[in-house]
């Protein structure tokens, strides 16, 4: 993991997994509310990676240093299909607590919105913000059939551990090449401050 200046790098290309490949755990919480049907049904895992972006984390300025990785706290990563008949059937990660234990009970709200006043900044909805306690949660998330989000919280981001994203999808066979696509945002933040931000990426599915 980069220490200093850094930018947030989303895949270009969603990589198409094979189901039974996957980890039972990955399994159980991917399709809890859909069964898994290989003839409608595909399964993508995409990622965000912080890539340093100076070449070195010495002799910073007090202003460089403000923008460093190791300020981050929390990482916020949301996806939604640019076509509608793309439909969001489940993900992983599921909402973690720091004990390792895994919430199936995925509401379906909103956590963040993003907010453009003067520049792109993710921001996490008031009524959920005590919620996203990082002594009680490592991974807040939720979906519904046109978004899914993420925020990897304090515990997460400060242990090295991986944004990597999987999504349950149906995607019609005769979609078009330019439409099988997923437009993704990520947001790296200290304290709700952002830091660093990638937004309207586009993710192409395979």
């Amino acid at each position: 993991m980069p220490y200093g200046p850094f930018e947030l790098e989303i895949t270009n290309e969603a990589t198409k997994l094979d189901f039974d490949n996957l980890s039972e755990e990955v399994r159980t919480h991917i399709c809890q509310e859909a069964k898994y049907d290989p003839q409608t049904h595909d399964i993508f895992s995409f990622s965000v990676a912080p890539r340093e972006s100076l070449g070195f984390s010495y002799g910073l300025t007090r202003q460089q240093k403000k923008k460093s990785y190791a300020k981050v706290d929390r990482v916020l990563v949301q996806a939604a299909p640019k076509h509608e008949s793309i439909t969001f059937l489940g993900i992983h990660p599921t909402t973690t607590s720091v004990s390792g234990q895994n919430d199936l009970d995925l509401k379906g709200d909103i956590l963040f919105e993003l907010a453009i006043p003067k520049i792109l900044k993710c921001q996490v909805k008031s009524q959920i913000k005590n919620k996203i306690r990082s002594d009680v949660y490592e991974i807040f998330s939720t979906r519904t059939n046109g978004f899914a989000q993420w925020i990897f919280l304090k515990n997460w981001v400060k242990s090295g551990g991986p944004f990597n994203m999987r999504i349950l999808c149906s995607v019609p066979k005769q979609l078009g090449h330019e439409e099988r696509v997923v437009t993704c945002d990520a947001e790296a933040q200290q304290k709700g401050r952002k830091i660093n931000g990638i937004y309207r990426k586009t993710v192409r599915l395979a």
